[in-house]
Formats: structure tokens, C-alpha cells, sequence
């Protein structure tokens, strides 16, 4: 089933005990999947080395799919934060890292979606980091922050597709969540003193904010040239 027709919800089960479980299945994204996607679309791709040698009109359908893309992870955060922003100041607090821990997994899964549409493979360790590297500047952490965050990956222990790099990537999903959460904690506690007001503006803001994460992704990956191993060296 490709990615436009499968539907995991925020609302479905959690299971008990297992968050790193649910954020891990939040960030799963299959190549597969967005290739089906393209060639819904139109597009005339088996791969994702594919997506690098695409025709100017080709391109324009991968724009559409983007916007898709990014339209539909904005919906999904809007849906958690008129969720967590139905209640007052306590609610903000025990529902506000969750909302914003989502957010994070959900704009991830958006960024792995949109590198593959350029033709950056996340199951190959040297793309993996500059997709990291996107996911993390578009979300406007400084260099500190970036390094302190890529330390939760372990990464000389831990490939791409390994059990112990879904639970690292799991971890640094969830720093980012509570990175965001207090980033924003202020204003969204205001809002939620008023029940009503603050669904609206948990959903208003998560979902403005996604779409400009989005843009930003989808920007920074078209500035980045081939990316080969050689370079690394």
C-alpha cells in the first residue's frame, strides 16, 4: 500500500508503556512507498536514484507532490495541537510535549518523504546525515543545538535500518519535541487558559508552522548538489 492511501493516526493506540515505539512507527517511511506515490502521479520512476534525472516537466508533478506532502503533515499537526489545546494551563503542560514530540515526528517523516523526492536514499548512512542536517536547520536550531542533538544517534554504532538506530532516531525525536515545546511554552500556556481559544491556536499554529518547516525542507534539499562518497573522504 502506498504512503497517499495507508492513514496511521494520532489517535490510534499507543501501546502501553512503548512511546519510543509509537514515535518510531510515526517516522517510518518506506522508499517504496513514495515511488508508488510518484508513479500515481505520473511520474516515470523505479528508484530513488530516479528522482535526480527527472525532466523540467517532470519536476512539476513532484512539486504537486511535495505540496501533498506538506499539506498533509500540516493537517496532522494542526489535529494533535487542537487536540493537547483543549483545556487550561495543566493541560498545557501534560499534553503539550506529546503535541510537540508528534509535531517532531511528523516533520521528519515530511523531511524523509521529500529527500526521496530528490533523490536522497535514507536507508544510505552518508544521505541519512545531510537529511538530518536539513531536518534539523529547517527547524532553525543553531549549531550547539544541532550537536548536541545528533548526539542522542550515536552514530558510530548505529546504521540507518539497525534496531538500535530506530531507537536512537526515536530518541532524538523526541529531544527535538521538548526542544520545540519549550521554545514555544509561554505563548501556548496563555491560550490554553481559554479552552476554546486554545484549540484553535494549537491547531492555527502547529499547522502554519509545519507548512514553513516544509517549505524550508523542500528549499534546502533542492540547494544541496550530489552528494557522493568520495566527498567524505
Amino acid at each position: 500500500m502506498s504512503a497517499l492511501q495507508s492513514n496511521n493516526s494520532y489517535g490510534a493506540k499507543t501501546p502501553k508503556g512503548n512511546f519510543a515505539e509509537y514515535i518510531r512507527e510515526i517516522i517510518r517511511v518506506s522508499p517504496e512507498d513514495v515511488i508508488a506515490d510518484a508513479r500515481d502521479a505520473g511520474l516515470m520512476v523505479n528508484s530513488v536514484d530516479d528522482f535526480r534525472s527527472l525532466s523540467p516537466e517532470a519536476h512539476h508533478m513532484v512539486d504537486q507532490l511535495t505540496n501533498h506532502y506538506v499539506n498533509r503533515a500540516a493537517k496532522w499537526c494542526a489535529f494533535s495541537g487542537a487536540t493537547s489545546g483543549v483545556g487550561g494551563g495543566v493541560t498545557a503542560i501534560t499534553l503539550g510535549v506529546a503535541d510537540f514530540i508528534h509535531v517532531a515526528g511528523r516533520l521528519y517523516r515530511l523531511c524523509l518523504r521529500l529527500a526521496i523526492l530528490n533523490g536522497f536514499d535514507p536507508r544510505d548512512p552518508i544521505y541519512r546525515e545531510a537529511i538530518e542536517e536539513i531536518y534539523l536547520s529547517s527547524l532553525d536550531f543553531d549549531a550547539t543545538e544541532k550537536f548536541v542533538l545528533r548526539g542522542f544517534l550515536g552514530r558510530p554504532a548505529a546504521k540507518p535500518g539497525r534496531l538500535r538506530a530506530s531507537v536512537n532516531y526515536a530518541r532524538l525525536i523526541i529531544a527535538v519535541g521538548q526542544k520545540l515545546w519549550a521554545r514555544r511554552l509561554a505563548f501556548r500556556v496563555t491560550s490554553r487558559f481559554f479552552p476554546l481559544f486554545g484549540a484553535t491556536v494549537g491547531a492555527g499554529s502547529n499547522y502554519y508552522f509545519a507548512k514553513r518547516v516544509g517549505k524550508k525542507m523542500s528549499e534546502n534539499l533542492q540547494r544541496i548538489g550530489p552528494i557522493t562518497h568520495d566527498s567524505r573522504d
